[in-house]
């Protein structure tokens, strides 16, 4: 099997109601998803429509920023790395 990109972004306004639509959209559209790269916020509604899609921790989420959040997403094993744009704190580090 080939592994795909639907590389198409989807407006969300960083609102966690349309990325819970988005994702959910994404799930009924195609059932072979293995990945979902946010770049923005809205990370409640990615992880509700994960969580109610049965798809947390089978579909590998990749999302910006450590916050508290995504700490407890990443704990909870339904996301899976959050990028760190931290320049100051990676530089004292």
């Amino acid at each position: 099997a080939a592994l795909g990109c639907d590389d198409a972004p989807v407006e969300t306004l960083d609102q966690d109601d349309r990325c819970y639509r988005a994702v959910t959209n994404a799930l009924h559209t195609y059932d072979d998803i293995v990945g979902i790269y946010n770049s923005g916020a809205g990370s409640a509604g990615i992880e509700a429509a994960l969580r109610k899609a049965g798809a947390a921790g089978r579909v590998v989420w990749v999302g910006h920023e450590m916050i508290d959040l995504h700490r407890t997403y990443i704990e909870a094993g339904s996301m899976d790395i959050a990028i760190d744009q931290d320049p100051d704190g990676q530089a004292i580090s």
